[in-house]
């Protein structure tokens, strides 16, 4: 059987599987759920038959309710009082981007990067100066050499992490690959 589940989906929006269970073919009576449960809470869908395939069509409205987060999912076959556990994996519910509350979605790197080039240009706010470097001493009170050599330092970590989000959506990390042939 093929996993169907995606393994990210945005709270809001309407879900629709078509999952194909050979061995619980929907024309047979039987039916798929899926029980998803995370720190937000337990979620449970069930399919409904579409030939002998399992359609899972839920609402926006349903999915709106959805809590972001990570959760394990279990997908069952169900018929009558018969249960077997076929699948499990994982899956990220992203918050409704609707209804999500402003956040700052700089990663901590690029904060305190911002927060240390602030106190270079003499520009930062309170909350800013506050922030700590590794070794416990509040950025306003670092010298500058301090304050660059760490600024370069997080430069390094931002760099790894745009490299890192670039591969995880499919696409290249930004680095040359030089090969040499010789005879």
């Amino acid at each position: 059987m093929n996993i169907a589940m995606p393994t990210k989906i945005t709270a809001g929006d309407t879900l629709q599987i078509t999952q194909a269970a050979s061995d619980y073919p929907a024309s047979s009576g039987w039916s798929l759920r899926y029980t998803f449960n995370g720190a937000a809470g337990v979620i449970t869908i069930t399919s409904v038959a579409s030939g002998s395939e399992h359609l899972f069509s839920i609402s926006s409205a349903v999915t709106s309710g959805w809590g972001p987060g990570l959760y394990s999912w279990t997908c069952y076959a169900v018929n009558g009082s018969d249960r077997f556990t076929i699948l499990a994996g994982q899956i990220t519910i992203l918050p409704d981007p609707t209804t999500a509350t402003a956040t700052d979605a700089r990663s901590i790197w690029q904060t305190r990067a911002d927060a240390i080039r602030a106190v270079l240009e003499g520009d930062a706010t309170p909350d800013q100066r506050r922030f700590k470097m590794p070794d416990g001493v509040e950025i306003d009170k670092a010298t500058g050499a301090e304050l660059i050599l760490e600024y370069e330092k997080l430069q390094v970590k931002i760099r790894d992490d745009a490299r890192a989000s670039r591969m995880a959506n499919g696409r290249n990390s930004g680095r040359k690959i030089v090969t040499r042939f010789t005879r």
